[in-house]
């Protein structure tokens, strides 16, 4: 399916929305859901519209485009359309400008500055997908070993141990792993009714345990480790629920 974003033009002066809807007519994928032409007229418009991209004037009366920024939805892309270069500097403050483009607008430079969008709106929208397939049907995870890396299937996981920057998995033949991620971010890819997270530091695999013993549970491993106090209640309801499985 192709990809078709929405925009919305943000600008006090009419001549400057023909130029730019005269610029962006060649682009099929672009499609302008409104315009309007000052920054409070725009906070309702954008609450509506709820647009993929936004091109946006910041001298304006009443409101200028820097006070809008701060103040819209972070998900919007932004391209900043201006007379003047001197508030390049301060777009780096917002991540969701996507773009600055000086008046007069030069197509050449247009054409760059949605390429990029389109490129990093396919890239986003690629992520979305890969991260829901893994979600749904997570069965293995590539790793570093010592040899290089590795397919780990999580069937055969004991836990999942937070080290820095990066996570310590252990199989059960007592083999470790690396794999680049954080703790949080492993957690919401595993099968919620395979794993549990027990502290800060650890995940490990519900059907690895050997023995529970009040807030300490043994791994099949002879691994012993405290259940933190903010977990138990959840780790409790989660190996209960697996009893009666």
């Amino acid at each position: 399916m192709k990809l078709k974003l929405n925009y919305v033009v943000i600008d006090d002066d009419i001549l400057a929305h023909k130029a730019l809807e005269i610029l962006v007519s060649k682009y099929d994928f672009l499609e302008c859901v409104g315009s309007c032409y000052d920054a409070f007229a725009a906070i309702s418009l954008l609450a509506e519209k709820k647009p993929d991209l936004l091109f946006l004037d910041i001298e304006m009366p009443g409101m200028t485009g820097m006070e809008l920024l701060s103040i819209i939805d972070k998900s919007i892309k932004v391209i900043v359309t201006s007379c003047s270069s001197n508030y390049a500097v301060d777009t780096y403050l917002y991540p969701n400008i996507v773009g600055y483009l000086k008046k007069p607008i030069r197509d050449a430079l247009l054409c760059k500055t949605l390429s990029n969008v389109l490129h990093l709106s396919n890239t986003n929208e690629a992520e979305k997908n890969v991260q829901a397939s893994e979600k749904k049907a997570l069965t293995s995870i590539t790793v570093k070993g010592s040899k290089g890396n590795e397919v780990v299937y999580l069937s055969d996981v004991v836990l999942f141990k937070s080290v820095r920057n990066y996570i310590d998995v252990v199989r059960d033949d007592n083999k470790t792993f690396k794999y680049n991620a954080s703790l949080k971010k492993i957690a919401s890819l595993l099968p919620p009714n395979d794993f549990v997270r027990i502290n800060k530091s650890i995940i490990i695999s519900i059907h690895k345990i050997k023995n529970i013993r009040e807030n300490k549970v043994e791994l099949i491993d002879n691994r012993l480790f405290t259940i933190g106090d903010n977990y138990i209640e959840h780790f409790n309801s989660q190996y209960k629920e697996l009893q009666h499985i």
